[in-house]
């Protein structure tokens, strides 16, 4: 069993951003309060009728006739006012006490609703980290994501169980990369927004996208799935559920097959997982190691070059043995301390 560095466990990072999207996107937008029709007493039109003719009549009859019908119009007039005001002072009355349990209401509805969202999703990460992906049928865009948690998480804890006792692995590291490095992790999480956008289709699925897209730019780092200290070296190591036949184009950059609409996003991954490799002790990676989920890599695995770093892909069923036949080979006295090379590196955070 390998000696587990750190306190974060495999894929951690990768649930947290799959329930905080899913929240955002089960959550239902707040809409604008509508006013609900309520009971405005208009004065009757005999009412205003009456209220011109007093109008009209009251100067008259006070001034220039000064008669009984003066002084009946005065009442009249008064006991107008009087009823506006004593109708107006009960619509009030009325609104206030219709208002009052409509917005309690509203506001328990909003929270009933919010703790029903957060119930759903804790369900669907809780099945989804058993390899249940079976209540994504409404949200398929996020199915994927779910999926690759899944596989890093297995991944990892194969490795702890695993790899000889010598090894030390680490999990979920974040990175912060500085300068040039920071612009491919960018363009990295753009080409999977762009990837993951690209066939929305259902609403749910569309403000998924949008949500796991706005917190994808918001973070300021990125996460190492998997660090190996072995003999040969530290070996940073990355996750990913890519269906179809990873190989090497022409030119040397890792492809699907002719014009695969997941090329770019795939060569913009490999590119951001080598400007975090330069972060850990300043590049001092013996190689880093593509591991394929849930699909296939041409031949026993494909090997490329990226910034000066050895890049391998295999298939994720020969990832373990794999580095365990790495540290066979290797040939240093001592298996690196990921203690020391985490505090040799003050942009990761195991």
């Amino acid at each position: 069993m390998a000696q587990r560095y750190g306190k974060r466990a495999p894929a951690g990072a990768g649930w947290d951003l799959l329930a905080e999207s899913l929240q955002d996107a089960l959550t239902e937008p707040q809409q604008k309060p509508v006013p609900s029709p309520q009971s405005q007493s208009r004065l009757p039109v005999v009412s205003v009728i009456l209220a011109i003719i007093l109008v009209v009549t009251f100067p008259i009859t006070m001034v220039v006739v000064n008669s009984w019908l003066g002084q009946f119009a005065l009442i009249m007039w008064i006991a107008f006012i009087l009823g506006v005001v004593a109708l107006a002072t009960v619509q009030l009355v009325i609104r206030r006490r219709e208002d009052r349990p409509r917005s309690s209401s509203t506001g328990e509805d909003r929270d009933t609703a919010q703790a029903k969202t957060q119930s759903k999703v804790r369900k669907l990460i809780d099945d989804a980290k058993r390899g249940d992906f079976s209540g994504f049928s409404s949200i398929p865009e996020a199915r994927p994501i779910a999926a690759e948690c899944y596989a890093k998480q297995q991944v990892g804890l194969a490795m702890d169980a695993d790899l000889p006792n010598a090894i030390q692995t680490a999990h979920d590291v974040a990175v912060c990369v500085s300068e040039s490095g920071a612009e491919i992790v960018r363009a990295s999480k753009e080409q999977a927004v762009e990837t993951l956008t690209s066939t929305l289709t259902s609403t749910v699925s569309t403000r998924f996208a949008d949500a796991l897209a706005s917190r994808l730019r918001a973070r300021n780092s990125d996460t190492i799935d998997h660090m190996v200290a072995t003999s040969a070296g530290v070996i940073v190591a990355a996750t990913h559920h890519w269906p179809g036949t990873l190989s090497l184009d022409d030119e040397g950059r890792f492809s699907a097959g002719p014009n695969h609409p997941a090329n770019e996003y795939r060569q913009a991954s490999v590119s951001a997982l080598a400007a975090m490799a330069d972060e850990v002790c300043n590049g001092e990676v013996a190689l880093i190691l593509l591991i394929i989920a849930d699909g296939f890599v041409l031949g026993s695995g494909v090997e490329t070059e990226v910034n000066g770093h050895r890049i391998i892909a295999i298939e994720r069923e020969h990832a373990v043995d794999f580095i365990a036949h790495v540290h066979a080979q290797g040939t240093l006295a001592q298996v690196p301390d990921l203690r020391l090379i985490d505090e040799r590196s003050p942009q990761l955070t195991m």
